[in-house]
């Protein structure tokens, strides 16, 4: 499993350049229940991260490539992108995209470029 960690930049920017890293190299950006796991294995830091776990309407899913790559967009509709915390502190969502961002891509072995 190849992971790549975004971060340094805003939730929006971060997003849209894991987005790109995604398609690019056939991967994903990691859910909310996948960073706990890679935390919980010690394979990523155990910091925040914001996930490709979306809250729509009231229902969680994951959020598409189209959704993630236009979080202006998706957030003037009512979308939110959940967080997973420090610490095991819980999740969230900010309605504040244009704060720092995390997220974390992930390429499987079976789709390794």
């Amino acid at each position: 499993m190849k992971l790549k960690i975004f971060e340094g930049k805003t939730v929006r920017e971060e997003m849209a350049r894991a987005v790109k890293w995604c398609k690019r190299t056939g991967g994903h950006i990691a859910t909310s229940e996948e960073i706990w796991s890679l935390r919980e294995k010690g394979k990523i830091p155990m910091q925040w991260y914001d996930s490709s776990t979306v809250v729509y309407k009231g229902k969680f899913r994951k959020g598409t490539m189209k959704e993630l790559a236009n979080l202006k967009s998706f957030y003037e509709k009512g979308g939110r992108v959940v967080g997973v915390g420090n610490h095991y502190y819980g999740v969230g969502s900010s309605n504040y995209i244009n704060g720092i961002g995390r997220s974390v891509g992930v390429v499987p072995e079976a789709h390794k470029k």
